[in-house]
């Protein structure tokens, strides 16, 4: 392979990265956040539901254990004991459940504030744009104030910012145009990139496919079906039936207790 062919394969290797690492970024910063909004919103919010019921159980179960303890010792059950005993054994569950609502509120405000696709797609131009100039893995010999540069873009990019993506594009006009001269490398130097970035490439797909086995990519086709969504909404809605009829019978127990010693 001559001179021209090798910087012809180092350009196609370049622009290979930068849609593999563009794919990447689309999955962590859209794909994975709309995903778990979409997952918050139509099957999160009923699970708190039934983790609040669950909860409760588990307390009533609890506390009508520690009262037969009482009793079994020939004692009278120490009910603001067990109510605090309780309690202290709970608090962890419902940190959990208010972290489920923020997800839940979190969830809405995103969906409720996406970008149009319009706009989603300039943002992925630009970003590929640049990330061809200036991103570290496929331009090795950045100086320092391109890498800030390059912070800059990316972090406006991540962030959804297409309004300052602009703007930094306008400003940094004459330093992207500076970008590096293939011509000016040495073979070796050519060779060196184009494995570098082969190995690159290889590394993004693997955490492609990696995040695809993975909650919420795992399920994208799942939650998107509206049929199998209402599946699940209507298995959460009957283990809540089932809960409900557990939860009386336990409460009218631990009622009769305190009646009974109080």
């Amino acid at each position: 392979m001559n001179r021209e062919e090798l910087i012809a394969s180092l350009q196609k290797l370049k622009a290979g990265y930068i849609a593999s690492l563009n794919s990447l970024e689309v999955m962590k910063n859209w794909g994975k956040v709309q995903l778990e909004a979409l997952y918050a919103t139509r099957i999160g919010k009923y699970k708190i539901e039934l983790l609040e019921l669950q909860i409760e159980l588990k307390s009533l179960k609890k506390k009508i254990q520690l009262c037969h303890q009482y009793i079994n010792r020939g004692e009278t059950p120490d009910f603001q004991a067990v109510e605090k005993s309780v309690s202290e054994m709970v608090h962890n569950a419902y940190q959990e459940i208010h972290s489920e609502k923020q997800k839940v509120a979190w969830g809405k405000a995103v969906l409720s504030n996406l970008k149009s696709p319009e706009d989603s797609m300039e943002l992925r131009k630009i970003f590929r744009n640049v990330a061809k100039k200036l991103h570290p893995d496929i331009n090795p010999n950045l100086s320092d104030e391109q890498k800030d540069i390059w912070h800059l873009f990316h972090t406006a990019y991540k962030t959804g910012d297409l309004d300052k993506l602009k703007a930094l594009e306008i400003v940094y006009a004459t330093e992207l145009a500076q970008s590096e001269n293939l011509d000016t490398l040495s073979e070796e130097d050519i060779l060196l990139q184009t494995a570098t970035i082969k190995q690159g490439i290889r590394e993004i797909e693997e955490q492609i496919q990696e995040m695809e086995r993975d909650f919420p990519f795992n399920i994208a086709d799942q939650i998107r079906d509206d049929e199998w969504v209402e599946e699940q909404q209507n298995l959460i809605r009957k283990e809540k039936e089932e809960l409900k009829i557990l939860l009386k019978e336990k409460r009218e127990i631990y009622q009769l207790i305190r009646e009974s010693y109080e």
